[in-house]
């Protein structure tokens, strides 16, 4: 109880990969969820393991949430205060911004603006990704970030296999 996951729905289940390790040997977990009752769970090696085999079939992702059990021994999801979007399928260069208040906390963009990723107490310090979309141009939200206080760390791969940015 109490672990961390990201979150998302298919059809009538819900699955939830674990965002840290479960145990010592630095395991993470995946569950499946049918009308709060947890009807599998799968173990795997490591963090790449887990991003690699865990997320292949989500479709519609719920955000971030901590497991709690309700009243009923049921199961549900206490949700972060983000909603990102689902990964992309692809890799690409991203322009990378470390927050000069909180050192932990990053921002990136892919330069075109199609993406945009964070790292930020909102998210537990967990990499989430959005889909942009409206009228701001990715020079705009540089601007606004950089007037937030972050500043140009460089340039780094997003990589789709293992849904990280090495910083």
């Amino acid at each position: 109880m109490g672990c961390r996951f990201e979150v998302w729905e298919e059809n009538d289940t819900v699955f939830a990969a674990s965002l840290d390790e479960v145990d010592t040997s630095g395991n993470r977990v995946r569950l499946l969820l049918k009308d709060g009752e947890i009807i599998r769970r799968e173990i795997f090696a490591n963090r790449e393991d887990c991003t690699t085999k865990a997320y292949r079939s989500g479709k519609v992702e719920l955000g971030l949430g901590t497991l709690v059990r309700n009243a009923d021994q049921s199961y549900a999801f206490d949700y972060a205060p983000v909603k990102p979007s689902p990964f992309p399928q692809s890799s690409f260069q991203v322009e990378v911004y470390q927050c000069s208040k909180d050192k932990n906390r990053y921002w990136a963009i892919r330069a075109n603006g199609e993406y945009s990723f964070s790292m930020s107490p909102r998210s537990w310090y967990h990499l989430v990704a959005y889909k942009l979309s409206g009228p701001k141009s990715a020079y705009t939200r540089v601007d606004e970030k950089i007037k937030d206080g972050f500043k140009f760390i460089g340039c780094r791969i997003y990589d789709h296999e293992t849904r990280t940015i090495k910083i």
